[in-house]
């Protein structure tokens, strides 16, 4: 996993080099290290690059573990996430309906898309 922080973009990235196949507690450990390192620099942006890897978890699992990194993202300044889409459907499903669910309960303080390029993704972080 990479991390890199930006100042003058105040861009958080991460990005998973090589392919991986990640478990439950993988993510929830990548999450939490965002999450961390978003609320240390005070970032307002983050770059999400998992279009590399595999998850191995449940629909239920997968939905909690991306509640929390939402939940844990609230506490810090971040405004927008931009994540790099993979070509699974169901995983950009869930991905997809997991925050309009939250959206809709919790009226998030922030915004989230998925992307196919990088530059779309900074881009749309920079306006």
């Amino acid at each position: 996993m990479k991390l890199h922080y930006t100042r003058p973009t105040d861009v958080l990235s991460m990005e998973l080099l090589g392919f991986w196949v990640l478990g439950k507690e993988d993510v929830k450990h990548i999450f939490n290290a965002l999450a961390a390192c978003a609320q240390e620099h005070g970032t307002r942006h983050i770059l999400l690059d998992f279009a590399k890897s595999s998850i191995k978890m449940t629909e239920a699992e997968y939905k909690i573990v991306m509640s929390q990194l939402v939940v844990d993202l609230i506490a810090t300044p971040i405004e927008k996430v931009a994540r790099i889409s993979t070509l699974d459907s169901n995983r950009e499903s869930i991905v997809d309906s997991t925050y309009e669910t939250m959206q809709a309960i919790m009226k998030l303080p922030l915004e989230f898309r998925s992307f196919q390029q990088h530059q779309d993704a900074f881009n749309w972080l920079l306006e």
